[in-house]
């Protein structure tokens, strides 16, 4: 109709596509075409033919307005955010849960640790008094040795033999000095 008249192509039929079944431009249309029932059916265009479904404004739905969206998601906001609350002071208490677990964990940790010392240490004195022990057995040992060595006549021994126990005994008085 439009490219009959302005003698050029409608340039926003996509738009009009959208526009021509939406409700409010049905209302519109059938508001208008309310007296018109009289007319012949057929004088009408094709694009204006109303289902008959949509000629009351009371049985149609009609987008939400701005306001109203507004409105709307204010309150979905509100409920969420006491939502939000309630899951905070849930979280906040499993962190407290959790910091005192993890402080008493530490604080195990830490007594462990000291019991660890205290065992390595009591270790460590257990191996030095064994080691002392050992140190004094050996030269008990080596006393008595160099006691025996010292008790030996050479005066009637072979001339190489007394030599060898001759010299182990300075070595023994060298070392007692």
């Amino acid at each position: 109709m439009y490219e009959r008249v302005m003698k050029e192509k409608f340039m926003f039929i996509r738009h009009w596509n959208a526009l021509k079944f939406s409700p409010k431009y049905q209302a519109s249309l059938a508001k208008k075409n309310k007296p018109a029932k009289d007319k012949d059916a057929s004088s009408q265009s094709v694009d204006s033919q109303i289902p008959t479904s949509l000629e009351s404004d009371e049985m149609m739905e009609r987008p939400i307005r701005r306001k109203a969206t507004k409105r709307l998601k204010r309150v979905v906001n509100e409920a969420k955010d006491e939502e939000g609350l309630e899951i905070l002071k849930t979280m906040q208490k499993d962190t407290l849960a959790i910091a005192s677990s993890r402080t008493e964990s530490v604080q195990m940790s830490l007594q462990l640790q000291k019991e660890m010392r205290q065992l390595q240490k009591e270790k460590l004195q257990l191996r030095l008094a064994k080691e002392e022990r050992e140190r004094q057995k050996e030269e008990r040992e080596r006393q008595v040795y160099e006691a025996s060595i010292m008790a030996i006549d050479t005066s009637k021994m072979l001339p190489d033999q007394a030599k060898y126990y001759d010299a182990l005994k300075a070595r023994i008085k060298r070392n007692i000095s």
